[in-house]
């Protein structure tokens, strides 16, 4: 070999019909970075991973335990445990009487993704969240609203909450006026309705009625009067 290394390289190299190749991966080894791509992931057993969490803290453990209890989803516990937002979550249950299983998928997958895909103008405090949510309960509104007013929120933290409302063009309506519209809606999607199936039309209104029924009635009510 030209620069004097003898032997076949520890690799794996792609061919062309041009008879060249390019590098591409160290064969496993110990000169191996990483662990070998084609291997099947290693299954763990339930009874290895109860065991690590009996080594755990003992207050982490009991929130453990706690946010299983609320049926809260096992893919936001390590999201809670490193904002060290359990104490918030616990707040918002015991003082303002929030579904722990709601906030804990708020915190574990909404806040979590606006936190990765936006940029606070000022330093964010976690603490605000309590405020946004008791505005939430103090003016009536519907969870759903949470969810539109997090990414203002958290891009703007000392902006007031009726601005945020403003911001997302919420503008607050009757619910039974919401409802009312339904009808007219049916009437109207069978005049443009291409499809026979009635989960078509479902979708379609639902669609319509989203926008101005975020936070002013729940949505699974509002189902229940299209269907």
């Amino acid at each position: 070999m030209s620069n004097g290394i003898c032997g076949v390289p520890n690799e794996t190299r792609k061919s062309f019909k041009d008879g060249t190749t390019i590098f591409e991966r160290v064969l496993p080894g110990a000169d191996r970075m990483y662990p070998d791509t084609d291997s099947k992931p290693i299954p763990l057993e339930n009874d290895y991973i109860d065991n690590l969490s009996k080594n755990l803290p003992h207050e982490v453990i009991e929130r453990y335990h706690q946010l299983k209890k609320w049926d809260v989803p096992e893919d936001t516990y390590t999201f809670i445990f490193k904002r060290t937002i359990f104490r918030l979550l616990n707040a918002l249950f015991t003082e303002l009487k929030y579904d722990p299983k709601f906030v804990g998928t708020f915190f574990g997958h909404t806040l979590k993704f606006v936190e990765g895909h936006y940029v606070p103008t000022s330093k964010f405090k976690h603490s605000i969240l309590f405020h946004m949510f008791k505005f939430v309960k103090d003016q009536k509104l519907d969870i759903e609203i949470l969810k539109y007013m997090l990414p203002v929120v958290y891009e703007h933290p000392k902006i007031d909450f009726e601005s945020v409302l403003t911001s997302i063009n919420f503008k607050k309506t009757d619910k039974k006026e919401i409802i009312s519209m339904v009808p007219f809606l049916k009437d109207k999607f069978k005049t443009i309705r291409k499809k026979p199936e009635p989960e078509f039309e479902v979708k379609w209104i639902m669609g319509e009625l989203r926008k101005r029924a975020v936070g002013n009635i729940c949505m699974k009510e509002l189902y229940d009067n299209v269907v």
